[in-house]
């Protein structure tokens, strides 16, 4: 199995249904593929499902092979699923992310930070940005704050009066075990030089337990 970029183009139109086919029909055209394509991989804006169906039509794709001709990314699904839920959790996580936004944003409140675990014999290690077009950078950061449960909270509360309650950490500690099936899904899913599609009802059906196992979970 190969990878290979055909085309890199620069796109200035409209990210339009319409305009993505041109451009889409233009390079299938220009490196004789009409007849070659099998599916084709979008992340699930609107605009891009809109351009399918011309997209089916032009690439001549049968009645049966017309049905998996648009492979919609796994990850992205994954990320929309993810950001949803995190956002349903009300305040406790946005509470978290400020405390450690503001060490990030005071690079003497940093050097502090550092110097409180270095008295306390706690090796230091740097909080990961968070992105929000990534939602496994959430996971990896609560990952690294709840090693520092204990020294967190109160470091802020010292340094800036800035309150991190012990019932936000211990939602940061549940949300980390139903996101680890998450992350390992992600990265499954990831992979570039293997072929991950016979893998996807593996990972479905594992968060299909994690949902069944934690649906009951306080």
């Amino acid at each position: 199995m190969h990878k290979r970029v055909l085309a890199f183009r620069e796109f200035n139109d409209r990210h339009n249904a319409d305009n993505i086919y041109i451009l889409i029909e233009r390079i299938l055209i220009e490196y004789n593929l009409l007849d070659k394509v099998f599916d084709v991989g979008f992340d699930n804006a609107s605009n891009n499902t809109a351009a399918i169906p011309r997209l089916r039509e032009l690439c001549g794709a049968s009645t049966l092979m017309s049905r998996f001709f648009h492979q919609r990314c796994a990850c992205h699904i994954l990320n929309l699923c993810v950001q949803d839920g995190l956002a349903a959790l009300g305040n406790a996580l946005e509470v978290v992310k400020g405390g450690i936004k503001l060490i990030w944003a005071n690079t003497p409140l940093k050097m502090q930070w550092r110097q409180y675990l270095k008295e306390r014999r706690v090796n230091y290690c740097v909080f990961p940005k968070d992105l929000s077009i990534r939602w496994n950078s959430t996971y990896n950061l609560i990952q690294v704050l709840i090693r520092y449960k204990e020294h967190f909270p109160a470091f802020l509360r010292q340094t800036c009066n800035y309150i991190i309650n012990p019932a936000d950490i211990d939602t940061c500690e549940k949300i980390v075990n139903v996101l680890v099936y998450f992350n390992n899904a992600t990265q499954t899913f990831s992979h570039v030089y293997k072929p991950t599609a016979n893998e996807f009802f593996v990972e479905a059906v594992n968060l299909a337990g994690a949902f069944l196992e934690f649906s009951d979970a306080p």
